[in-house]
């Protein structure tokens, strides 16, 4: 209500639009500032409620039109509105916080003080909103209130923890609603909830967000810890029962607990870029793993995963790099038993702890996770699941060429099984890819290419060699005599060798080619060599003087393994003997025994014999296979291989690297190759090819040979 001097028209019902009233009316604002200015300064009630006497409406009458924006822009420019530290502001400054975002005694719900903003008094009514809002005091938004809820959680972290169970309720009934909104900014209102610190968890003393990692509720019954160092969160009791803060978890994505969220966060930590382990404490490490053993985990698919393990050393290396200790044969524990801070061994402290968890732990960290207690073969170990190419390892090619090329021939027998896979097409090798069957075939050419112990201390490709096993030595010319057992039955068919060369020259012919030369080396051996010939065949005592009869130097012992040594029930031969010595043996069955006797015109080849330089390596140097010594041009270049129990069947896997490993066609049609390779052939290499292709028929049938 405004009382002036104002002129009237003449029926007194209105303002006459003088000079004289405009002048009064424009005088009003100032009147009303000052009105205003004596409420600010008492004491009383009239402080704060004077608001209720801003103009919120526009005067309907032309006289007045301009008087509200006039008294409202005046006071605006004042300071005269009471702030929440109790200072008079202009309104401009302060802000006010809505019903919505406050507790339900009226109180607002983030606690004023050390705010970043202005907040006006609480003492003004609510009622009074619309009249501050006119005054130009903001009304507080959804924005700003999670930008000082997280102000006050960072700040003042112990008291935002303290707040009794209501207020969080009444918090979390908030933030829900926030999160319900249909408003174009809901998104953003998401985002900032999800990264507040609001989740308490179960251990009682750390709270979390839910942008942190994954949100379980608790298990039902007793579970093990979740280990720190992961992203995985199990919500407290006592937010998980009252209804307004699970509402607001489910919002949040929090899920029922199960066991794969939390072998899926181990997981994940480990799989980061950016990940640490050398920041993480070896207990921690260690229980990221025993929590898997412990549930039994498998990966969703079959394929193995990289995680980090802790090493004797202390130092953290992924899986694919660790070994675990073994007792089983030719494990990388015996391996590398002298070389264990060069392959990394995983930490004692393992085996105590994960033992409790199962014991078969071993297994579930080698199937899985990439551990390995024989030496790694091929580098990358995971490149048959990704379908990449991969070569031999580092960790085998120490074996190879700075340990022993036996050890890495007894790893391959004793692990055939583990190693396969990464050697040898799959049955349907047209599926697999290009790059895998590519990486096989150079595995393959590596582990033939290998120079191996042979017997008689020498050394030739593997490729090059042969097994020293009965049948083997028997087909190239060995002499074996057994005073209990009768004679084999003679094959009838071959009563003269030159019936059965010419059933075998056509065959010959299609290995060797057909020429000149081939023509004299198919031709049938002269009266000289079946003399020979068939006195072999009736297994006569005494050899012809063309042929230099071989002994059976102990095939089917294990001898020495390393060195070409005799078997233990026997006298070693000297390390100084030639050749010539070793090989003039004729070894005689009786009763199942092997008996070594000298033949009688050993002592004179060993005066006339010359010993062959052992720098020579069969498959090595072709070109000079002319420097093939005695026992070589009966084998056709190839030397006995120095392996223990050769006629363990577990052996006949070198067959894939060009190893002979028992006499049938296969080996005869090498023998050929051989031959027409070298070029030069004599008459005894000849001869001595027949003889073999003979008593291989009484060995493995003429069947199987043609």
């Amino acid at each position: 209500m405004i009382n002036a001097d104002f002129i009237l028209v003449a029926s007194r019902e209105d303002l006459d639009p003088s000079p004289w009233n405009r002048h009064i009316i424009k005088q009003i604002p100032a009147a009303f500032l000052d009105a205003v200015k004596g409420f600010t300064e008492s004491e009383g009630s009239i402080r704060y409620i004077w608001l209720r006497f801003v103009p919120l409406r526009k005067n309907r009458h032309e006289i007045f039109a301009k008087l509200h924006s006039k008294i409202l822009d005046l006071l605006s420019e004042h300071q005269i509105l009471e702030s929440h530290a109790g200072d008079l502001v202009n309104p401009n400054r302060l802000t006010y916080v809505p019903e919505k975002f406050r507790n339900r005694n009226g109180s607002p719900l983030v606690p004023l003080e050390n705010a970043e903003i202005m907040h006006i008094s609480e003492k003004y009514h609510p009622d009074h909103e619309k009249a501050m809002k006119k005054l130009g005091v903001r009304r507080m938004s959804s924005t700003t209130f999670l930008h000082e809820l997280s102000t006050y959680i960072s700040r003042r972290f112990e008291e935002f923890v303290r707040q009794p169970q209501e207020w969080h309720a009444r918090l979390a009934k908030v933030l829900s609603s926030l999160i319900h909104n249909d408003d174009s900014r809901r998104q953003d209102i998401v985002v900032l909830i999800r990264d507040l610190k609001i989740i308490p968890l179960r251990d009682g003393r750390r709270w979390t967000s839910a942008n942190e990692g994954t949100i379980l509720f608790p298990p039902d019954g007793k579970v093990m810890d979740v280990p720190n160092g992961i992203d995985i969160f199990v919500v407290h009791e006592d937010a998980y029962k009252q209804p307004e803060r699970k509402q607001l978890l489910l919002l949040l994505d929090a899920k029922k607990y199960e066991n794969f969220y939390v072998c899926e966060a181990i997981i994940n930590a480990h799989d980061l870029e950016d990940f640490r382990p050398e920041e993480v404490s070896t207990d921690d490490l260690i229980s990221h793993i025993k929590f898997l053993v412990a549930v039994d985990w498998t990966p969703a698919k079959s394929d193995q995963l990289d995680v980090w393990f802790v090493v004797e050393d202390g130092s953290c290396q992924p899986g694919s790099k660790v070994y675990i200790d073994s007792k089983v044969s030719y494990s990388a524990t015996s391996i590398f038993r002298k070389q264990r801070s060069r392959f990394p061994f995983l930490h004692p402290k393992y085996s105590s702890e994960l033992s409790k968890a199962s014991q078969k732990w071993t297994d579930i960290l080698c199937r899985y996770l990439m551990l390995e207690k024989v030496p790694r073969f091929v580098s990358p170990p995971w490149a048959l699941q990704d379908g990449i190419s991969y070569s031999i390892s580092n960790d085998f090619r120490f074996i190879v060429e700075e340990k022993s090329p036996m050890d890495a021939l007894l790893l391959l027998r004793e692990h055939w099984g583990h190693y396969e896979k990464w050697i040898m097409p799959t049955k349907n090798s047209k599926s697999e890819p290009k790059e895998i069957v590519k990486s096989k075939t150079e595995v393959r050419e590596y582990l033939s290419s290998m120079v191996v112990p042979c017997r008689g201390g020498k050394k030739a490709r593997l490729d090059s060699t042969l097994l020293p096993r009965k049948n083997i030595y028997v087909a190239n010319g060995y002499r074996i005599q057994n005073k209990n057992r009768s004679a084999p039955a003679k094959d009838q068919t071959l009563q003269d060798p030159r019936d059965y060369v010419k059933k075998m020259k056509g065959a010959l012919q299609g290995v060797i080619g057909r020429s000149s030369s081939s023509d004299r080396f198919l031709r049938p051996p002269t009266d000289y060599d079946l003399h020979g010939s068939s006195r072999l065949l009736s297994r006569s005592s005494s050899p012809p003087r063309h042929r230099r009869h071989r002994s059976f130097p102990e095939a089917g012992n294990d001898g020495d393994n390393r060195n070409g040594g005799t078997d233990r029930n026997h006298q070693r031969t000297p390390s100084h003997a030639s050749s010539s010595q070793k090989v003039d043996e004729v070894v005689e069955e009786s009763n199942g025994n092997m008996v070594k006797h000298k033949s009688k015109k050993s002592r004179h080849r060993r005066k006339h014999s010359k010993a062959r330089d052992e720098s020579h390596v069969p498959g090595l140097d072709q070109e000079e296979d002319e420097s093939w010594s005695p026992d070589e041009r009966i084998t056709g270049g190839r030397l006995f291989l120095n392996v223990p129990d050769p006629n363990d069947e577990r052996w006949d896997f070198l067959g894939h690297f060009g190893v002979v490993v028992k006499m049938n066609a296969a080996a005869i049609i090498d023998r050929l190759r051989r031959l027409r390779d070298k070029g030069s052939v004599t008459k005894e290499e000849v001869s001595m090819l027949y003889e073999q292709i003979e008593i291989s028929v009484a060995e493995i049938g003429a069947d199987s040979l043609r």
